[in-house]
């Protein structure tokens, strides 16, 4: 949904760019909060810039 890899997931959470938790245990699935990614993407995204002129 979000568009990144599961290994950018993991790079953020070992960088504590977001958290995440484990409630079955190490083995079982990993939930990150979707309000924590939507600020890192929103602070990661940076504004389109519009063309002069139209299509080439």
């Amino acid at each position: 949904m979000y568009g990144f890899t599961e290994r950018q997931a993991r790079r953020w959470i070992v960088e504590r760019r977001i958290s995440h938790v484990h409630p079955s245990g190490p083995k079982g699935p990993c939930y990150l909060k979707t309000a924590e990614l939507d600020a890192l993407i929103d602070a990661a995204t940076t504004p389109a810039l519009k063309r002069k002129g139209g299509r080439a």
